[in-house]
């Protein structure tokens, strides 16, 4: 199927209207005059390199010309020549590479940005997931893609371009020498102007087919690649996330032969795209190596019959292997092209189902609102699904004013940790209005997450670190019970790794100390905890904070009760019941 859908894209219009989606933002964007400057001087570049192919072709005839008449001036002259085009050369390739590498990283960059603010907008990198949006490694398609993307179209503009002009002034050459000469076959004279032309065009045109005939399945076969060699890496990341877990559960056969069926799947993938590469390969060598003697032969007839010199003849020779080379474009950069187009299609599927995350008819009866002034937060006739439609909630009301501490309690499966995700707008199953006040409000979940780099960040995250002083952090940190990394503040490791559930959980409160937030969720974020430290935290809570801030927790705990004014007991697919303490 997937195959299908590439091979059709490939010969239809629905592929360049990818293309155009995805290639025409930056050129309209705020860096398109430099895009456009730097797109000149490439072309320029090229141009000029046109041009020294054509000065080289013309010292080939004058060349060879006087090496036949033993002309030793005009050889040492030419000579000279030869290197002045050589210099002129090598300095119009490195500057042209230059700015084409330019041109690559600037497009890379603004690509980065632009689906990087796609990806974090609206909660999309949560939304894609909850909403089964089904988009395999996004992390791949940012890197790699978004790399891939305008390397792959400079070079291919690069290198269409250079071939469209070879073949214009080079053909010109052939079409030249070739004059109109005569053909006898039996009884007939036949007259052939442009012979050389058209051989080197019968010869490409055929190549070009038999190319596209035996590499037709690439494109398909190196969008499956990338996915694979991506779960691979997905799958490889897992264990480093999970390795105490799997360690504790003696689960290294298990997730040893996971990774070997995972990996079975590159392997034979691979297998087939060599097999297609050795066809190519097979094919291309015997058409370089014939494509390098055809034009001699050809033009054998004019030298045979003593019209043309030996210069003339290298000349040709030259000539015929640059319009063989040019109409060999499609052959020559087929791997670029398959692993463009499949990079193009993976990138507008990602953009696709981030478009659709942005509108999704799930998230159509939500509201959530900020409302100014106001100091309570209220739900209203709310009904919570799972993705299966299956009601946790329905038509559920109500209203926590500021100050108050509620907790929530239920079986786990009932929605208690759903309805804080409601609360905060990234659940998208359900219907209903919450009115929010505007005011800093803090989440924090049962696992913490904590960013790549040093402890001083993690602490102070999602702020930025240099918000909060040393002396601020330091003393958050020792409230907490963790005086122990006072000293490592700026040590950087994988702390998520480093540091036991219980510990982590203890830095989060450390961060509600810094952060001084109105209103707090708790999301069974003491769960591990013994109860003298999680006792210690709502102390802190009520001491250090404001007096006015809200307090909603979820938990199990009993000794959780003695510090909440209300309970909230929730009963899967039932209405829940509120009560006082």
């Amino acid at each position: 199927m997937l195959e299908k859908m590439l091979l059709q894209g490939w010969y239809g219009w629905d592929f360049f209207k990818r293309f155009w989606r995805i290639f025409r933002p930056y050129w309209a964007s705020e860096e398109k005059r430099t895009a456009y400057g730097l797109l000149v001087l490439i072309t320029l570049g090229i141009v000029l390199q046109v041009r020294l192919n054509v000065a080289f072709n013309h010292f080939y005839q004058v060349f060879y010309d006087a090496l036949q008449s033993f002309d030793s001036k005009v050889i040492v002259l030419q000579l000279l020549k030869f290197c002045v085009l050589v210099t002129a050369s090598l300095l119009l390739l490195g500057y042209t590479a230059y700015w084409m590498g330019e041109l690559i990283i600037r497009w890379r960059r603004w690509l980065t940005f632009q689906y990087l603010g796609h990806w974090f907008g609206k909660n999309n990198y949560y939304r894609l997931e909850v909403l089964n949006l089904n988009v395999d490694n996004p992390d791949q398609r940012i890197s790699e893609d978004l790399n891939l993307f305008p390397s792959l179209t400079v070079q291919l503009y690069s290198a269409f371009l250079h071939a469209i002009l070879n073949l214009i002034s080079f053909s010109i050459i052939l079409w030249d020498i070739s004059g109109t000469p005569k053909f006898h076959l039996f009884h007939w004279t036949i007259l052939f102007p442009g012979y050389l032309c058209w051989t080197a065009l019968i010869y490409a045109a055929l190549g070009t087919f038999l190319t596209a005939k035996i590499g037709h399945h690439l494109a398909s076969l190196n969008y499956m690649q990338q996915q694979y060699n991506a779960n691979f890496r997905f799958g490889l990341a897992r264990i480093r996330e999970f390795n105490e877990q799997i360690a504790l559960f003696h689960g290294r056969e298990t997730e040893k032969k996971s990774l070997i069926g995972t990996f079975s799947f590159v392997f034979n993938n691979f297998i087939r795209i060599i097999k297609v590469q050795r066809n190519l390969d097979f094919f291309r060598g015997g058409y370089s190596i014939v494509s390098g003697l055809i034009g001699v032969c050809a033009a054998l007839p004019l030298y045979l019959a003593r019209k043309i010199k030996m210069g003339v003849l290298m000349q040709i020779s030259n000539a015929f292997g640059q319009v063989i080379d040019s109409l060999s474009i499609f052959i020559n950069a087929f791997n670029e092209i398959a692993n463009w187009y499949s990079v193009i299609y993976r990138l507008t599927e990602f953009e696709m189902r981030m478009k659709l995350a942005d509108k999704h008819e799930a998230l159509e009866h939500i509201s959530i609102v900020s409302v100014p002034k106001q100091t309570f937060l209220q739900c209203k006739d709310v009904t919570i699904t799972l993705p299966s439609q299956q009601p946790l909630l329905t038509d559920f009301n109500l209203t926590i004013e500021q100050g108050e501490r509620l907790l929530i309690m239920g079986n786990s499966g009932s929605g208690k940790s759903t309805l804080l995700r409601f609360i905060a707008g990234i659940w998208p199953y359900g219907q209903g209005e919450v009115t929010l006040p505007e005011a800093k409000m803090l989440f924090l979940p049962q696992k913490p997450y904590f960013p790549l780099g040093t402890l001083r960040a993690a602490v102070c995250y999602p702020s930025d670190p240099d918000m909060f002083s040393e002396q601020d952090i330091v003393q958050a940190l020792c409230q907490c019970g963790l005086t122990q990394y006072s000293e490592n503040l700026m040590e950087v490791k994988h702390w998520s790794q480093s540091l036991s559930l219980g510990e982590q959980q203890l830095l989060a409160f450390a961060r509600v100390l810094l952060h001084k937030p109105d209103w707090l969720f708790l999301d069974e974020a003491t769960s591990a905890m013994d109860e003298a430290n999680e006792r210690r935290m709502y102390e802190y809570v009520d001491h250090c904070l404001s007096p006015t801030v809200t307090v909603v927790s979820v938990g199990h705990r009993p000794s959780l009760i003695a510090w909440h004014h209300r309970k909230l007991l929730m009963v899967k697919g039932r209405e829940a019941v509120l009560s006082e303490i």
